[in-house]
């Protein structure tokens, strides 16, 4: 039996006319651990109508050799992946045009209510979690970077609010260089599994900037 039948992999899906739209793809490890890791990404690469898809598959995977057996998490039951942005993309050169297609298509109004629903999605996400691993990477181009930012900012301060505890994770080495961007960001994830290669752990100060927790980890990672 593979290592994806021993899970279940469940997405929270709709499709809006010719655009399709992911909130959460949540995996159930049978593991009998009960912790939560919530990835928050950029933005869904694609739809995961088969439970059985190539990024449940692929998380399951990095859940194993990065977090679950001998990496930084032991105890982790459940994985979810949530994103900034619903709209399936593909890649970060088309966030825009899809944002703007699908205002044009279904009116600002429409997209207000989307986003204000994967809002609460990755808030829930949040609040569920025991850790959080953040991927989701600098402003991509054509996109103002007000509206871009004003989503992760959300997401830093549901962090910081929340009554209960998290250990918060940023990817490291399997992204290269250092692990935040030069603007103080998250590296992208271009894939879930990614984003839980070479995990560095940060902190959020009052001004909601990431700060490295360990600098020895740091310079590992970035080497």
């Amino acid at each position: 039996m593979s290592d994806l039948m021993k899970n279940n992999a469940r997405g929270d899906e709709s499709r809006e006319g010719e655009f399709s739209l992911r909130f959460r793809l949540r995996i159930q490890k049978n593991n009998g651990h009960t912790g939560k890791l919530a990835v928050i990404m950029a933005y869904p690469a694609f739809a995961a109508e088969d439970p059985a898809n190539e990024e449940a598959v692929s998380l399951s995977a990095s859940y194993n050799t990065d977090i679950g057996h001998e990496g930084e998490l032991q105890d982790i039951g459940e994985v979810s992946v949530v994103h900034l942005f619903p709209l399936c993309v593909g890649s970060s050169s088309k966030l825009a045009d899809t944002l703007e297609l699908f205002e044009n298509e279904h009116g600002a109004e429409k997209l207000n209510r989307v986003l204000k629903h994967n809002r609460k999605v990755v808030a829930t996400a949040i609040k569920e979690a025991d850790y959080v691993v953040l991927a989701w990477g600098d402003t991509p181009k054509k996109v103002a970077d007000y509206f871009y930012m004003n989503e992760a900012l959300k997401a830093l301060k549901t962090i910081k609010k929340a009554k209960k505890a998290k250990r918060v994770f940023v990817a490291g080495s399997a992204l290269r260089k250092a692990a935040l961007t030069q603007r103080g960001n998250p590296r992208q994830a271009g894939k879930a599994e990614e984003a839980l290669s070479g995990l560095v752990e940060v902190g959020i100060d009052k001004l909601n900037r990431l700060f490295m927790i360990d600098q020895t980890a740091v310079a590992a990672a970035s080497e």
